[in-house]
């Protein structure tokens, strides 16, 4: 995999244990997010598209499954909910279009 760049400054990214650091501005990538394992190749997504697709095995501090794409926003990493018909959620953890700090 190639180093990915920062998306906020553009630096390149210092692979660490458990995550992906710039040491210019900050931002930190986790390995595990919300106990899902984000591959190199999300790594990668994210650091080039500011975001990636949706993508279900997250899990909410309820211990509930939940989808949702990661963006970063404000030199962070945030959840961006798909937007769901409250008919078909499965779960609390889905909410329409809501955006929520990771």
């Amino acid at each position: 995999m190639n180093i990915p760049s920062c998306p906020s400054c553009g630096q390149q990214l210092k692979s660490r244990p458990y995550s992906w650091v710039c040491s210019n501005c900050g931002l930190q990538i986790n390995n595990i997010i919300s106990g899902k394992v984000i591959s190199p190749a999300i790594i990668q997504q994210l650091c080039t598209n500011k975001r990636t697709p949706v993508m279900s095995g997250f899990i909410s501090k309820a211990r509930k499954p939940f989808s949702a794409a990661l963006v970063i926003r404000d030199n962070r990493i945030v959840f961006e909910f798909p937007n769901n018909d409250s008919s078909s959620r499965s779960d609390d953890a889905a909410m329409g279009g809501a955006v929520v700090r990771v």
